[in-house]
């Protein structure tokens, strides 16, 4: 790839392909890009199949990097010099990731569809226990002071109360939101906060939900559409773009939205 010589240094197909380089300003020569394709001597978990990895900081600044491989979670402290095992037994398929304020902690929480919501603190990874917390979810994130999640039951879209992830009971304020799934594959496929709203993505469809303050999202008919075609593939092909922008990979392409 010529990513630092002028792009019309060279005539079409006159570069061969490159590999892990770069040419040089002058165009003369190709040079090695500057890395390495790993951090630590060993594999994580023997090699397994890498599932989910997040870039996490607690409140008083402590940065980890939390990877999930295979069926055990790790963290390090160190760009991925040493590792540290934190919880085993987890079912392998990929994980979501939000980061909520809660109280005095900087929790993170994550989902993966198979059984209870993991939350890791800087200190203690552990289930999340409370009132009526969802199992099995797919998709979290955090949006307007609440723990949003999805993919527990398809067309079921339900949030924490108000700066709780402990508590999701409608009782006690949590919300329920029906999604309609009009078109295509039902299952969740990406949840992102964009601004007031909380875009909810399937293969072929993309909704939103909105409202005017904390207690009254769910005021605006709930879930409304935006798309019939523009779906999301995954959830992690969602990006945030620029100071207020998001992009996505759908089944037609690459999308942004503003």
């Amino acid at each position: 790839m010529n990513d630092t010589a002028e792009i019309d240094a060279y005539e079409p197909n006159e570069l061969a392909s490159m590999y892990n380089a770069r040419v040089s300003y002058d165009g003369d020569a190709g040079q090695r890009r500057e890395g390495s394709k790993r951090t630590h001597a060993v594999a994580l978990n023997s090699g397994a199949q890498i599932y989910g990895a997040v870039e996490y900081y607690t409140n008083a600044g402590a940065r980890f990097l939390v990877v999930i491989a295979g069926s055990n979670a790790y963290t390090s402290i160190d760009d991925g010099v040493t590792w540290v095992l934190r919880k085993t037994g987890l079912t392998g398929a990929g994980w979501d990731f939000t980061i909520m304020q809660s109280g005095a902690d900087r929790l993170l929480i994550m989902v993966n569809g198979n059984g209870a919501p993991q939350t890791w603190d800087g200190t203690t990874w552990q289930d999340l226990t409370g009132t009526a917390i969802p199992q099995n979810a797919k998709l979290c994130e955090y949006h307007n002071n609440r723990v949003w999640m999805w993919g527990h039951n398809n067309d079921l879209l339900v949030a924490s109360i108000i700066d709780d992830p402990t508590d999701f009971s409608s009782a006690n304020g949590g919300i329920t939101v029906r999604i309609e799934i009009l078109q295509g594959d039902p299952e969740p496929r990406g949840l992102w906060s964009q601004g007031p709203s909380l875009l909810a993505m399937t293969w072929e469809q993309v909704g939103y939900v909105e409202g005017w303050g904390l207690n009254t999202i769910q005021v605006l008919t709930g879930h409304r559409g935006l798309s019939r075609s523009l779906g999301c593939v995954g959830h992690r092909t969602l990006a945030q773009a620029g100071e207020a922008g998001v992009i996505w990979l759908s089944k037609l392409g690459f999308v942004y939205m503003e």
